[in-house]
């Protein structure tokens, strides 16, 4: 893909998702869905008029990662921290249930034990960018509720981690190593409590830096490099990006330039 057809790709995701995604907001719904639609509408699946490059797959990767960065920002650590036990009950049933129903679904269908636990654990992912996204847009993301789902979803993806880390050891030898799992999750939520304590402990630093700077928006990239640091930091960990992204914004988000 040349600059003339990746910018023409842009002009026309950007128009198609702001028109679709205003009408569905018009209609009382979140304009994700309508953001949503106009993705399949210019897929291979109907109109095939974009392209699903690596380009733009790296792009709205990124995007998630500023969509998450921008709603740590306006979450408050404290709320979060006081759902723990609810989001961490959400999580596990929101894990174990379609893990236990894919696994039983694929020894009905007579395969292997392995194959069972493979089948069990692709389908305990969630994705954290689409509930995020409406709860924000229906201006629910700052209620219990939203806290909730939010914590869930992190905490999801920590559990995912570990359940790729059995299916990694029973590919590999063909037993689950304990070891192995506890250290995934217990690197995984000491990436996440190291990055916001550490964070909360020298945000002071951050606010003292960008208060030295002069040139024009020194703030918006000063956040944006701790942002993409910690989404790669917690790339490097196992886990996704975005985690990095949310933990970003809550930690910026105890500081004066919030």
């Amino acid at each position: 893909m040349d600059l003339k057809e990746f910018l023409l790709s842009l002009i026309i995701i950007y128009i198609s998702a702001r028109l679709l995604g205003e009408l569905a907001a018009r209609l009382g719904q979140s304009a994700v869905l309508g953001e949503l639609l106009a993705g399949v509408a210019l897929g291979g699946s109907v109109l095939n008029l974009v392209q699903a490059t690596d380009t733009l797959k790296l792009l709205g990767e990124v995007g998630i990662i500023l969509l998450l960065f921008e709603i740590g920002l306006e979450s408050d650590l404290q709320s979060f921290l006081k759902v723990g036990w609810s989001a961490a009950t959400v999580a596990i049933l929101g894990v174990v249930t379609p893990f236990l129903l894919g696994y039983a679904l694929a020894l009905a269908l007579h395969m292997t034990q392995f194959q069972a636990v493979f089948i069990g654990v692709a389908l305990t992912p969630t994705s954290v960018a689409i509930p995020v996204r409406v709860l924000h847009d229906l201006g629910r993301l700052a209620t219990t509720e939203g806290n909730i789902i939010l914590g869930a979803a992190v905490l999801d993806d920590i559990l995912a981690l570990v359940g790729l880390s059995v299916i990694v050891g029973m590919a590999e030898s063909g037993i689950v190593s304990w070891f192995e799992v506890g250290r995934t999750a217990g690197l995984a939520i000491l990436f996440l409590t190291l990055a916001i304590l550490l964070g909360i402990r020298y945000a002071h630093l951050f606010s003292g830096l960008v208060n030295k700077m002069n040139t024009r928006g020194a703030l918006v990239i000063a956040a944006m490099i701790f942002a993409l640091l910690l989404s790669y930091s917690a790339d490097a960990v196992g886990l996704a990006p975005l985690v990095g992204a949310l933990a970003a914004g809550l930690v910026l988000a105890k500081t004066e330039h919030h």
